[in-house]
């Protein structure tokens, strides 16, 4: 059913363009954290039991060459796809939120306006998605 709704809304294709022959895979993986909530290393018993020969099934050792194969250009590839397919069908809303942290020695985290005035850095996330679909488009 989740396949289905990635190939109703463009995603799947999407990922196909970008990502070539691992995008299905990258789908399958998507698909599977969605449902379960579990890391990468129990997929490969989980598509065995799911997919029941439908697709070969992704081992750990696997799930590391397709999380290598995502690197930032083609992160930005795949965005850049995914915004032109969504605004198509839809006008995209941006939100933007902080997050506070103790953390030290986290290059991601930095000093800047706080709107709870909290003396701690943050961590500035910016997301754009779908008005009408809620579906995350981009973020930063």
């Amino acid at each position: 059913m989740l396949d289905s709704i990635a190939k109703d809304i463009g995603l799947a294709q999407v990922l196909t363009n970008v990502f070539g022959g691992i995008g299905d895979e990258i789908l399958l993986l998507a698909i599977y954290m969605s449902l379960t909530g579990q890391a990468f290393y129990r997929c490969e018993t989980w598509c065995r039991e799911t997919l029941i020969g439908r697709r070969k099934a992704i081992t750990s050792q696997r799930c590391t060459r397709i999380l290598e194969a995502i690197d930032e250009s083609k992160r930005m590839d795949f965005f850049r796809a995914w915004v032109y397919v969504r605004q198509q069908h839809e006008y995209l809303a941006y939100d933007v939120t902080s997050i506070s942290s103790y953390a030290r020695g986290n290059n991601v985290v930095e000093f800047g306006y706080n709107r709870d005035h909290e003396q701690l850095p943050q961590i500035n996330l910016g997301m754009y998605y779908g008005e009408e679909s809620k579906l995350p488009i981009f973020y930063c």
